[in-house]
């Protein structure tokens, strides 16, 4: 017994003037969104492999922005954050102004590619040549 063939379905021909062409650009790829299709899909693209931050960098760029003097009116900073892993709030007071923690902050992470602030401050900590600050876990304030 022999079993019945399939019949085939014909595929239309499509006649280059019944495509619509829009004109392209003169760059090999297109971009759709964040997604780029080359126009040769065959061709081999070369990318070249992002830089690794590393814990070094980080202390480099401390050392940069904390290396300026205290002016006489610098006050230390009350710093506060959520310890990573558990979401406890934290608080520790740091020797160093605001704007130039803060500005420290954001080019360390840069750097490290890190947003840890408990790794961060043992960066101040080991920049600066100071012991860790005393960490509160709770603290209340009161104003006299």
């Amino acid at each position: 017994m022999t079993t019945p063939r399939k019949q085939s379905k014909k595929v239309a021909e499509i006649s280059d003037d019944s495509v619509p062409v829009t004109p392209t650009a003169t760059s090999s790829t297109e971009t759709i969104g964040q997604i780029v299709i080359p126009d040769d899909p065959m061709t081999p693209t070369v990318t070249t492999p992002e830089t690794v931050p590393s814990p070094q960098a980080g202390k480099d760029v401390l050392r940069r922005v904390l290396d300026v003097p205290k002016g006489k009116r610098a006050v230390p900073t009350l710093v506060s954050y959520r310890n990573v892993w558990t979401g406890e709030k934290r608080f520790l007071i740091i020797d160093v102004p605001e704007p130039v923690l803060r500005t420290a902050w954001s080019e360390w992470k840069a750097a490290t590619g890190q947003t840890d602030p408990e790794v961060f401050i043992g960066d101040v900590c080991s920049v600066l040549d100071t012991d860790y600050p005393r960490l509160y876990r709770n603290v209340v304030p009161l104003d006299l």
